[in-house]
């Protein structure tokens, strides 16, 4: 199991990889963070000091401090932890082919701005264009009618329902007709 800083926990998930079928239980959305990122965002607060911007600015700021703290693809395979984050994104990954494969990019954005403001737990992006992801337990209760911005997609929702690897395969399909979606 993987712990630093952040907290970063291994989850192994055989199941999933040998495409059985099984149930999760939650017992709320900081446990489903815990499960799909080895760490939550509870007790994390917007720093007083923070002066909304632009949802650009904050993506920006998110994606910068993903990369300098390791949240990001590569990092957590650097630290030998993977939780279920790297397994979707490996799924969205595989499914470019192998000359694209490395222009694609994962960014964890839990506990900034993005994320606390605007609901985007996580950035998958490829040649300047970006795919939120918000991960929830409560995927009805959410707002899917955000607005829709230059190289913006829309804000995708991965909830519990989307566990299987039959969902999860139709997740990452949808992501990749996102980012490679000539009329942007």
């Amino acid at each position: 199991m993987c712990t630093d800083t952040y907290g970063v926990r291994d989850f192994h998930i055989p199941s999933f990889r040998e495409g059985r079928e099984e149930w999760f239980e939650f017992q709320g959305g900081y446990d489903f963070e815990q499960f799909m990122f080895g760490f939550d965002s509870s007790g994390m607060k917007l720093d007083q000091r923070y002066r909304y911007k632009s949802f650009y600015a904050d993506l920006k700021e998110a994606v910068s401090q993903a990369k300098e703290n390791g949240l990001t693809y590569e990092g957590l395979i650097n630290r030998g932890c993977k939780p279920f984050c790297v397994y979707l994104f490996e799924e969205i990954r595989n499914l470019f082919s192998i000359k694209d494969r490395s222009k694609v990019q994962m960014y964890i954005t839990l506990g900034t701005p993005l994320d606390l403001i605007h609901g985007v737990d996580m950035v998958i992006s490829m040649s300047n264009r970006f795919v939120t992801i918000d991960t929830t337990i409560d995927p009805f209760g959410k707002d899917r009618n955000r607005p829709k911005f230059k190289n913006y997609s829309n804000h995708m929702i991965f909830s519990h329902y989307n566990l299987s690897q039959k969902e999860t395969s139709k997740f990452a399909k949808k992501v990749l007709s996102l980012l490679t979606k000539k009329d942007f």
